[in-house]
């Protein structure tokens, strides 16, 4: 096993992962011999965290053809593993790619990383994000605000280009959650208390225009 096969089993083994190893097809895959190896050996995370980024591999790893791109399936990683989307290794290249369907059935794809390590790599640190801050009760705004910053300074040293554009996956999960129900931790804008709260009296709310 390479040294980078080595380190990434390491990191993931932090919070006790189970790696999935058996491949059916593998030895047929258009993918290097030391990717092979790393797959064959290590293999792939099984992760369903209750926040964060989910992840169920394959055992057998279906080629696809994706507009322009031939990719391999890798496994699950839509919520609850309800098969909407996936994670995809380009054949010969090897770029990670988040592959979809739209209301067309159409496969669509965006960016992940440049490559399968580089993937584990950002899967390890934003999870462990979640995993720091999973219940909102124990959240202390200043410290969860600077393990964020972290977490975008770790993932942009994995990988630059995946924090390059807004719409490649983990540029685009970073800014999903500045708002989400942590936004005004991380992003620094004022929470509302009960001084500067806005009430509404039921006579104002029931001649409001609502969209509904």
């Amino acid at each position: 096993m390479s040294i980078q096969g080595e380190e990434i089993k390491s990191l993931l083994s932090r919070n006790q992962t189970i790696f999935a190893t058996l491949y059916i097809n593998i030895e047929n895959l258009g993918i290097t011999e030391e990717t092979k190896s790393f797959l064959k050996k290590v293999g792939l995370p099984i992760i369903n965290p209750d926040e964060g980024q989910n992840f169920l591999p394959f055992t057998f790893l279906p080629e696809v053809k994706v507009q322009n791109k031939e990719v391999y399936l890798l496994g699950d990683c839509s919520p609850g593993f309800i098969g909407t989307s996936f994670i995809g290794l380009e054949k010969e290249m090897e770029e990670i790619y988040s592959i979809w369907s739209d209301r067309e059935q159409v496969l669509n794809y965006k960016f992940v990383n440049q490559s399968l390590y580089q993937f584990l790599q950002c899967l390890y640190y934003y999870n462990a994000f979640w995993q720091k801050y999973d219940d909102p009760e124990t959240v202390i705004p200043k410290e969860i605000k600077k393990d964020y910053e972290q977490l975008q300074l770790d993932l942009t040293q994995v990988d630059a280009k995946a924090m390059s554009q807004r719409d490649y996956f983990w540029k685009h999960s970073i800014e999903v959650m500045e708002v989400g129900g942590y936004g005004d931790y991380l992003t620094g804008r004022e929470i509302p208390t009960g001084e500067n709260l806005r009430i509404y009296t039921q006579e104002e709310i029931d001649n409001m225009d609502l969209p509904f």
